[in-house]
């Protein structure tokens, strides 16, 4: 069994660290992102792996800049056998990739080079992708570039939303990564994908609202990719209206105008 090294934020990555726990191996730490403000009360909160990290009972800590040297010399001192790292929130640079002796894997929830980049889940249902997936790679120093080793091949459902879209990758990225942590040192990379790379940028409060003179098509795959967060949103009146699922109807009319009740 290894000792891990986890870093992750997100509600992605923590199927992923409940199962390496289950599976038996030694999780020696959840580094994650400092407590940020959020809500109407801009009080603040822990990322989603900061609390499950500490129901598990794991030692949890929270650098802001992960490549620092006491967060390298405090991350050195738990001596991991190998790094995994799933929806972290920042890149890692060599002094931190080098800790473990297997180096880091990476969790990515596109099929790479399509989606390199902070929103691969959200930018493929927006972009009206029929397939997707998960891929397991060796990280290195340059975005999402590094070795392929283990990957899996998802439909998208015209009924996905970003949010159930997440839960099926995160659960596939838990199998695949305890799939390659029993092979870590055997694993060859898989031939390269022919598919032209694109880049996952993160979300712009710019892109939420609606544009209703766009085809059908493209509304439903903005509300769709956008929920349940942040939410597309458009205005009836003087009242902004946030819209969390859709389905694209045959219909005709002016874009904006609500055809019934």
């Amino acid at each position: 069994m290894m000792r891990v090294l986890f870093l992750g934020s997100s509600g992605f990555a923590v199927p992923a660290l409940r199962a390496l726990v289950k599976s038996g191996h030694q999780v020696v730490c959840a580094c994650t992102q400092p407590p940020k403000r959020a809500g109407r009360g801009k009080r603040l909160r822990e990322t989603p792996i900061a609390d499950a990290a500490r129901e598990l009972g794991l030692d949890v800590v929270c650098p802001d800049d992960p490549g620092s040297p006491d967060a390298v010399a405090s991350l050195s001192g738990y001596s991991p056998d190998v790094g995994i790292l799933a929806a972290y929130g920042h890149l890692l640079p060599s002094r931190v990739l080098q800790i473990p002796r297997f180096g880091f894997l990476n969790i990515h929830p596109s099929l790479l080079p399509r989606w390199r980049g902070a929103a691969p889940i959200e930018r493929s249902i927006m972009a009206g992708d029929s397939k997707t997936g998960v891929c397991i790679m060796r990280m290195t120093e340059k975005l999402d570039m590094g070795p392929v080793l283990l990957r899996e091949t998802v439909s998208i459902s015209v009924h996905d939303t970003a949010g159930t879209l997440s839960e099926r990758l995160a659960e596939i990225g838990e199998n695949l990564l305890i799939k390659a942590l029993a092979s870590v040192e055997e694993l060859e990379p898989l031939q390269p994908s022919a598919v032209t790379p694109t880049y996952a940028k993160k979300i712009r409060a710019t892109e939420s609202e609606i544009d209703w003179s766009l085809p059908s098509r493209s509304v439903d795959c903005l509300v769709r990719g956008l929920a349940p967060v942040p939410g597309a949103w458009s205005t009836l009146g003087n009242v902004r209206l946030k819209c969390l699922y859709s389905v694209e109807e045959n219909g005709s009319g002016t874009p904006g105008e609500i055809l019934d009740d």
